[in-house]
């Protein structure tokens, strides 16, 4: 009986390494095959693109930015009046009367110099993969589009962007600032790899409340402004 259970243990135990060898491959596989992707600074000027999309998170209740979406967007800023893009995504949540990531978004973007028919919105942008998949309907495969977050976020926003077709690139949003809950989302950002890893293949198509809302003015416009 102690044999078998010593057995059973030790199986338990190879299958936990190799599982946790195969997750670390994962994410070494698609941190290393991206970083190639990311324009330095230097790189902006005159960069020709299709698009620039940027990725939403958190706005505060009193729907201002929160940090990490400020600097998203301060950095989409500048580089779109640095190189040669012709339009500008801005992806987040707004499932919610209540909760607006987009608008706040469009918002920066028109302070800060960017034209208001110029700056897109993607109501249900509600993660990642639903945005790569809103970039393709909205830009079409084989476009170049640049992807605009911090740099944590990057690596899984580009290998997904490349597995639908689109040419894309990524610019850092990283700044000094450190943002409260940093270390967690590191930590989920792995196994957030594992999960678009395995998307990234089969491309699933997305559930019913995730299909793409994209305008440029308001959301009752619910169609396409290519």
């Amino acid at each position: 009986m102690r044999a078998k259970i010593r057995q059973l243990f030790c199986l338990i135990v190879i299958v936990i390494i190799v599982l946790a060898i195969g997750a670390a491959a994962i994410n070494v596989y698609m941190v290393w095959g991206t970083k190639g992707r990311i324009l330095k600074k230097d790189q902006w000027a005159n960069f020709k693109a299709d698009g620039v999309v940027v990725l939403g998170c958190a706005v505060r209740p009193n729907k201002e930015a929160s940090p990490m979406l400020n600097d998203r967007m301060q950095t989409a800023i500048s580089f779109y009046k640095e190189a040669s893009a012709k339009k500008m995504l801005v992806s987040g949540d707004n499932l919610n009367e209540d909760y607006d990531e987009v608008s706040v978004m469009k918002k920066l973007a028109v302070s800060g110099g960017i034209e208001a028919d110029e700056v897109y919105m993607d109501h249900t942008g509600l993660n990642t993969y639903d945005t790569i998949v809103h970039s393709l309907e909205f830009f079409n495969k084989g476009s170049t589009i640049v992807i605009v977050t911090q740099s944590y976020h990057l690596y899984r926003a580009l290998y997904l962007a490349q597995c639908m077709g689109l040419n894309a690139y990524g610019v850092s949003a990283d700044s000094d600032i450190v943002y409260r809950g940093q270390l967690y989302r590191e930590f989920r950002e792995m196994a957030a790899r594992l999960k678009d890893f395995w998307y990234g293949i089969t491309k699933p198509e997305l559930p019913e409340l995730a299909k793409g809302i994209i305008t440029c003015k308001s959301k009752k416009f619910d169609v396409y402004y290519a």
